[in-house]
């Protein structure tokens, strides 16, 4: 962590902190040693995929971001931000890139992170944020029919399944400033079970809203 962005040729580091998390949220971060609430951290991790394939990530900040893999840039969502929903209508839009990457080759990622007010956009009325925060998020592309047939014939394999369908956390009540959402409701894979193991039993999780009304 430094008083100044990466592109400064002389930093002081005022801190350094160990995160096994990609969400972070600098609400309550203090610290003596910054007299503003204006910092900047870089973040660094290695990433080696256990599949070859086509990945995207998404990048929001509360603040201003930049993501680099093997010192490429992949996302830039500092020079040009679009105002987004998250960190209570303070945050971005999720800006997203997708590259090839190789199994069992170990990437360097780095981020370089500025606080809440480095932010370039702002909604009117939203929550400050303080410190602000970032999400970044990764994810193989996969064709979803041919996960379902897998999980299908995964199913025809074994005695019992149980089926999760639906999205994975449930979404808080959203502030009336914003756009509402439709639910879920692509029901592909529990309506394939009886192809794949007719004992199946599906749990699906309370509604999960997917995409966002017109």
């Amino acid at each position: 962590m430094y008083r100044e962005p990466a592109s400064a040729k002389h930093r002081e580091e005022v801190d350094e902190i160990y995160v096994d998390t990609s969400r972070i949220f600098l609400v309550d971060y203090k610290n003596d040693k910054l007299d503003s609430e204006v910092f900047y951290i870089d973040f660094y991790a290695d990433l080696t995929p256990e599949v070859t394939g086509d990945y995207t990530f998404g990048l929001v900040v509360a603040g201003t971001g930049k993501l680099f893999v093997d010192d490429k840039l992949v996302i830039d969502n500092a020079t040009k931000q679009r105002i987004g929903e998250e960190f209570f209508g303070s945050g971005t839009e999720e800006e997203k890139s997708t590259i090839k990457l190789e199994k069992g080759k170990t990437y360097r990622l780095r981020l370089e992170f500025g606080s809440g007010p480095t932010i370039t956009v702002r909604r009117p009325g939203a929550t400050s944020i303080g410190s602000g925060g970032l999400r970044l998020g990764l994810v193989l592309e996969t064709d979803p029919q041919d996960e379902i047939d897998k999980a299908v014939q995964l199913a025809k394999e074994v005695d019992q399944v149980v089926i999760v369908a639906g999205l994975s956390v449930c979404r808080l009540p959203r502030p009336l400033s914003l756009p509402p959402r439709r639910l879920l409701t692509n029901h592909t894979l529990p309506t394939s079970r009886p192809n794949g193991n007719p004992k199946a039993t599906t749990a699906p999780p309370c509604p999960s809203p997917a995409t966002k009304t017109p």
